[in-house]
């Protein structure tokens, strides 16, 4: 067993007890690490689409319009 695997053998064997043995704990982790990755990657995707559109949205044309002094 090379020293790398022997470090990293105690962890792996927490991760596992206090996780995977039980069934309800592995779901809750899988539950709510699907949703953390779901809001996370929302943010991500409305970030991008409001940059690449920047201008073009209907809350831009209302300052664009209210600046201009027509709304």
């Amino acid at each position: 067993m090379s020293a790398q695997v022997a470090k990293t053998k105690p962890f792996m064997e927490k991760i596992y007890r206090y996780i995977f043995q039980r069934s309800a704990t592995f779901i809750l982790v899988g539950v709510i690490g699907a949703f953390y990755m779901e809001r996370a990657v929302d943010v991500i995707c409305d970030n991008i689409f409001d940059k690449v559109n920047e201008g073009k949205q209907f809350h831009d044309l209302v300052k664009k319009l209210e600046s201009e002094g027509k709304v």
